[in-house]
């Protein structure tokens, strides 16, 4: 279950964990056990070269400089032992038939390449999305004079679904960095732009949702999110950029902006980094939520059909809500303005508010509650977190309140095999 909501690398940093914190002689996990886990996956066709990417490595006495290296060679050397013979043989024997089995793993043969320094054989197309991202923000292929051989492999028409497996603000991390696009090394904005396009062809042909994303610009957002190292701003700008390519008609390609008013913005440009860099928002001002309410009336009087409007709001905002002017919540007096505003019942109650929280810092802890509710059985009002585009897909039209859509996300093939 573990490995199955998790990775292999996990199991090796558990054992890492206990010998750092516990000391050889007072570890707390069964290593036995998972050592024989271990063992379980080496000799499984299907998963062997994955765990003898995460083998760790044995390094001599003097290498392990860290007492991160000194626990990667102590779980090394447990596993050499186990797996080829008793302790009172030969070390060296051992520790080379271990150094031999690791590296004939198949699925890190890029960096097997980059140990043995052999540069011009590394395939690029083998190297997986998220190592590929951080391979080329590096000064790798520069120190390595591989620059032009990756610009002519990613520029290739051919080379078209470029993997990526992060989430997408990570992809927009060098934009931090690189103040205009101009300043981009080419190589960096084609692996951009197509790991990019991939994850949006990733979620299929069919739309990802009919939602716009109502993006917080206020001033708040501008802080760093909890967790990593943007600002909540930026990681509203990445998902408001990939949800809108799932957009169609009058509201194809945008997104709205609030803070003190509301804004209906389109993206320009014609790659996501040209969009990106024609977006000059900043994160100022207060948190006016009823003005993305009053934008939609103001859209609907210059005479949008109301069959063209998106079928709801991914609102992505750090929570701190204006107060309403009626004495009530926002998400109720949002609905009560739509019905008043000339919008159809129907429409309103199948209206779709997604309250979707981006932690940040700025409040110190003493904020109001988040939203202003986390009332459960609102129909068609849900609250989201966090950074992943996935999490949208738990809307899938069959949950009708957040309490329906806590139960949905919980109701996982792999989290009913958990007892506790």
């Amino acid at each position: 279950i573990f490995i199955s909501v998790g990775s292999w690398k996990d199991v090796f940093v558990m054992l890492q964990y206990d010998y750092i914190y516990h000391g050889w002689k007072n570890r707390i996990l069964d290593w036995n056990l998972l050592g024989n886990l271990i063992l379980t996956g080496l000799e499984n066709i299907n998963t062997c070269n994955l765990v003898k990417k995460y083998l760790p490595q044995i390094k001599a006495r003097s290498k392990c400089t860290t007492i991160e290296s000194e626990a990667d060679t102590a779980i090394a050397k447990y596993l050499c032992h186990k797996m080829f013979g008793d302790e009172s043989l030969s070390n060296g024997k051992y520790y080379s038939k271990y150094r031999k089995m690791k590296s004939s793993g198949t699925a890190h043969s890029w960096q097997q390449l980059i140990s043995k320094r052999e540069f011009d054989r590394i395939d690029f197309n083998k190297i997986h999305g998220r190592a590929l991202s951080l391979l080329v923000r590096s000064k790798f292929l520069k120190n390595h004079g591989l620059v032009d051989k990756y610009n002519a492999w990613i520029t290739k028409p051919e080379t078209k679904d470029v993997k990526y497996t992060g989430f997408v603000h990570e992809l927009f991390q060098p934009c931090e960095k690189y103040y205009s696009l101009v300043s981009m090394p080419n190589h960096e904005q084609e692996t951009i732009n197509k790991q990019f396009s991939t994850l949006v062809k990733k979620a299929g042909e069919k739309p990802l949702t009919k939602y716009i994303v109502v993006r917080d610009t206020s001033g708040s957002m501008g802080s760093q999110a909890k967790g990593c190292n943007m600002s909540s701003n930026s990681i509203a700008k990445a998902l408001a950029l990939y949800f809108s390519e799932f957009l169609t008609g009058a509201f194809s390609h945008s997104w709205i902006e609030f803070n003190r008013q509301a804004k209906l913005h389109y993206w320009k440009g014609n790659s996501p980094l040209e969009k990106w860099y024609n977006d000059h928002t900043s994160a100022v001002g207060n948190t006016n939520f009823m003005s993305v309410i009053d934008l939609f009336v103001q859209i609907k009087a210059q005479g949008v059909p109301e069959k063209d409007f998106p079928e709801g709001i991914l609102c992505i905002s750090d929570g701190e809500f204006d107060k309403t002017q009626i004495s009530d919540t926002n998400v109720n007096a949002a609905k009560i303005l739509l019905l008043r505003a000339g919008f159809s019942q129907y429409y309103v109650d199948n209206f779709v508010i997604v309250l979707w929280n981006i932690p940040n810092g700025f409040y110190h802890g003493n904020s109001n509650t988040k939203f202003e509710t986390y009332e459960t059985n609102i129909p068609n009002v849900f609250y989201l977190g966090g950074y992943s585009a996935s999490i949208i897909s738990f809307l899938s039209g069959k949950v009708k309140n957040a309490r329906e859509l806590f139960d949905e996300a919980m109701n996982q093939e792999i989290l009913n095999l958990v007892e506790l």
